[in-house]
């Protein structure tokens, strides 16, 4: 999958917009998949449909959000850096006004983890670690203020759908804050042969989880691309939804007309 694609524009706005307004001195933050630190971005895949796609909507100048002011926009069809999710926020952090703070972050892939140790070497406030993040938040000294849950839903997708559930069942247990993100790919729209995302775990009804989506209206054939994509809000987040949906309207076409984006 293609890092800053349509998925990746949604998950690391709002998850920028929540740190911002949950942040504190101290501030404890853990991530379950961790993967690399920042990525090459080519304009093959899903990657134009994303960050690009937004950018070119808006001239190449976008306004000045949280996640533009991180990720500076791309201007051309050009290679570019895409910071990963925990670098986005260990960025954010620094330039607050925040003494002090700590990332945790899981990677089950041993070679991932050689690769990234040099890179942030320098970066005291984290600890990268080598182990599987589902168990390993389950047994910090410290609880955490935001969790993120982020697996890659693709060798095991419904295993890991089922994991993701099972996290957010005991961190709802201890009153910690978590944000899951999810995809739903045009063919899991389309099949109705087995429960085959994310939301499929949770209950319907008064108990259907706090969420907000990012829908592409625009009914791009592109087999890699994902027509929605959500972020799940844990009952102790739930009264920001609104605030971060109103901060994000850059991203709805009632904002821009040239979207085919509708924050739902």
């Amino acid at each position: 999958m293609s890092a800053a694609n349509f998925g990746d524009v949604w998950k690391h706005n709002v998850l920028l917009e929540v740190v911002n307004l949950i942040r504190k001195e101290n501030f404890n933050y853990v991530e379950t998949h961790g993967n690399y630190d920042n990525h090459t971005v080519t304009h093959n895949g899903s990657a134009p449909l994303g960050y690009y796609y937004l950018s070119k909507k808006y001239n190449y100048s976008l306004p000045s959000t949280l996640y533009t002011q991180i990720n500076n926009p791309p201007t051309s069809a050009a290679r570019y850096s895409y910071l990963s999710s925990w670098m986005q926020v260990y960025d954010l952090l620094k330039k607050s006004q925040i003494k002090s703070f700590k990332e945790t972050i899981f990677e089950i892939n041993q070679s991932v983890c050689t690769a990234v140790a040099p890179h942030i070497s320098n970066h005291t406030e984290i600890c990268y670690t080598h182990g599987n993040g589902f168990t390993g938040v389950l047994n910090l000294t410290n609880s955490p203020d935001l969790v993120f849950i982020d697996p890659f839903y693709t060798k095991a997708p419904v295993t890991e759908m089922k994991r993701v559930k099972e996290l957010a069942s005991k961190l709802d247990q201890k009153s910690v804050p978590y944000l899951i993100w999810y995809p739903i790919y045009r063919s899991q729209i389309r099949s109705k042969r087995i429960k085959t995302h994310l939301l499929d775990q949770f209950p319907h009804g008064a108990r259907r989880p706090h969420r907000l989506e990012l829908h592409d209206i625009s009914n791009n054939k592109n087999s890699s691309h994902i027509p929605i994509t959500g972020m799940i809000f844990s009952d102790t987040l739930s009264h920001y939804i609104q605030t971060v949906k109103t901060n994000l309207n850059y991203l709805d076409s009632s904002k821009n007309p040239c979207l085919n984006w509708s924050i739902v």
